[in-house]
């Protein structure tokens, strides 16, 4: 496991699963830089292949963070996220997101168990 303030980042294989500690809005373009920076470490020392966000305690994703999901898509991520609050869901459908990446409910051992199957 990993962690930057306000972040945990387990790694499992080629698999990382992304935890937010604060609820409420992912913002603070510090926190997202610090944040990006640290998880592409992350990624390149596990050879992470599948980033799984739970993003149970999430209410509200500002366009920045939108903007990153899609940038490791295109590195060639699997993009994963789990535990989608209703306003996340709502801009995710919105711009179209929700058909670039998996969105799904369940618990840490299931978020696990399905990036396995990748």
């Amino acid at each position: 496991m990993s962690e930057v303030r306000g972040l945990r980042i387990y790694t499992n294989d080629e698999i990382a699963i992304i935890e937010f500690e604060d609820k409420g809005f992912l913002g603070s373009q510090t926190f997202i830089g610090e944040a990006i920076s640290h998880l592409d470490t992350v990624i390149e020392e596990y050879s992470v292949k599948v980033l799984i966000f739970d993003l149970e305690r999430i209410t509200a994703v500002p366009s920045d963070m939108l903007g990153i999901l899609v940038s490791l898509r295109n590195r060639g991520l699997v993009i994963r996220l789990f535990n989608v609050g209703p306003d996340v869901q709502f801009v995710l459908e919105a711009t179209k997101l929700d058909e670039l990446f998996s969105v799904r409910d369940g618990s840490l051992a299931a978020m696990i168990e399905e990036a396995e199957e990748v």
